[in-house]
């Protein structure tokens, strides 16, 4: 549930900076926080959502040692998918 809430609270901060404080100065934030606009902000959110289902898909593997291989293996296979697409996007944004 931290998690979860933390990118929403994410999600409720750029937004708000992207908006609100469009000409406040960026030396106050955190490095990881500083982003020009929705597709930074986007990929930071995209991070946060991986980071999260990375540790839901452990604490279930761990909870769970009886499943079979292919309930097992979705969620880490949607990460996969998840992280390859944000790296996809992220080479297409640099050029």
């Amino acid at each position: 549930m931290f998690l979860i809430s933390m990118v929403f609270f994410i999600l409720a901060i750029g937004v708000l900076r992207i908006f609100v404080f469009t000409n406040h100065d960026d030396s106050e934030l955190p490095k990881w926080f500083q982003f020009r606009g929705f597709i930074d902000l986007k990929a930071l959110l995209w991070e946060s959502v991986i980071v999260t289902l990375v540790v839901f898909s452990f604490t279930q593997t761990i909870a769970k040692s009886g499943t079979s291989v292919e309930e097992a293996l979705k969620l880490p296979l949607v990460i996969l998918v998840l992280s390859v697409s944000l790296l996809i996007v992220k080479k297409a944004h640099d050029h």
